[in-house]
């Protein structure tokens, strides 16, 4: 009865998603949250629905095959000081497990964390490095070099580097004129082992 209910909101949202700036159809992804082509069925994981709200809000919905929210991205209007970015992720039983808020005129940003509907912890990331930690159980904050809500290499940066470096090389001919982004995917196990590199 639950997942009938679903499916019936999610096809009366997608018929009237027109009427709200959305577009038409939806785009494929990856497991990445990557676009691709749309004859890409190898690498297809998720579909993206786009739409604007009048204040000119982009409003980015990633649902899974079977139709499951799996993420909201949402894109404020340009602030010469503040242009907010904000991201939920959901589990696949459809609970909050993270919002996060981000100024992207400085990468500053407020994560807050939530386990079977209960805030678990907040992060407060104020640049250079410098982290406030809240997690349930504290007294008061903490501070921190990182979050250690998110999975972080615990070599050195040296080592890191020699592992990351010989999965990133370019001949000097592929060397783009323009500074890139280089995203790597590295998937760990529960134990801490990694499992795939991306």
């Amino acid at each position: 009865m639950i997942s009938f209910r679903f499916v019936l909101v999610l096809s009366l949202f997608l018929s009237l998603s027109p009427l709200f700036g959305q577009t038409n159809a939806p785009i494929p992804l990856n497991k990445h949250f990557f676009e691709i082509n749309p004859t890409d069925s190898a690498h297809y994981f998720y579909n993206k629905l786009v739409s604007y709200t009048a204040d000119s809000v982009k409003i980015e919905r990633i649902f899974t095959l079977e139709n499951k929210l799996v993420r909201i991205d949402r894109t404020h209007p340009k602030d010469p000081q503040y242009m907010e970015y904000s991201i939920e992720k959901y589990a696949q039983d459809g609970k909050l497990i993270e919002k996060t808020t981000i100024n992207l005129a400085n990468t500053k940003y407020l994560s807050t964390y939530y386990h079977e509907n209960e805030q678990v912890g907040q992060v407060m990331y104020r640049g250079e490095s410098k982290y406030l930690i809240f997690r349930k159980g504290y007294s008061e904050p903490r501070e921190s070099l990182y979050n250690d809500f998110l999975p972080n290499p615990i070599e050195t940066k040296k080592v890191f580097t020699a592992f990351i470096s010989p999965k990133v090389k370019f001949y000097p001919s592929e060397f783009p004129i323009y500074s890139q982004s280089i995203w790597i995917a590295i998937l760990i196990d529960e134990s801490g082992e990694v499992c795939q590199i991306e």
